[in-house]
């Protein structure tokens, strides 16, 4: 494939599953953990509210307006808004894949604007039929905790909190047959 074929690709915003490939699971990738976010915003906020603190005993109201204000202005959920990615879980026949979408930027920074485009296969593997359910969540994590080790060279989180606690329950065989 020539160069200008495989940017033409990874230009892609999204790519369209076929007609019987099942969307699964979709594990986030955040710009950084809730814990730091939390510390980015708590130094903004001290950093707004500093020059204020004096107000805090003199003028209570002003003050707690101005909280609010930050709050409602500055303040913002990590979730979601620090997603930069997404990794697609789905089956296809009797095979599992994890699709990348991710953030194409030069620099990932707080607040950015954010166009989510597709940039190709992660992993996939078959599912034989004496593979367990067990086996198969088992691979799946074992894949993913490969690429978070790839990110973390990246200062980046793969949020697997909800596929770890549903994923054990999953009848992996089942879905993959269906």
């Amino acid at each position: 494939m020539s160069k200008k074929a495989g940017m033409a690709l990874s230009n892609r915003v999204s790519r369209r599953r076929t007609g019987d490939e099942k969307l699964v699971f979709e594990v986030p990738i955040y710009r950084c953990t809730k814990d730091q976010f939390s510390d980015e915003m708590a130094k903004e906020r001290a950093i707004c509210l500093g020059p204020l603190k004096k107000l805090q005993g003199e003028a209570p109201l002003s003050f707690t307006a101005a909280e609010n204000r930050f709050d409602e202005t500055e303040s913002y959920s990590w979730l979601y808004n620090e997603a930069i990615g997404w990794i697609q879980l789905s089956v296809h026949g009797t095979e599992i894949k994890g699709e990348l979408y991710i953030v194409k930027a030069k620099g990932i920074r707080r607040r950015m604007r954010k166009r989510f485009q597709w940039a190709g296969d992660l992993f996939q593997f078959d599912v034989f039929p004496n593979d367990s359910s067990t086996k198969v969540y088992n691979t799946i994590c074992t894949e993913l905790d490969m690429y978070r080790s790839e990110l973390g060279t990246k200062k980046r989180y793969l949020d697997t909190e909800a596929f770890q606690n549903t994923g054990p329950f999953v009848d992996w065989r089942r879905l993959v047959r269906s």
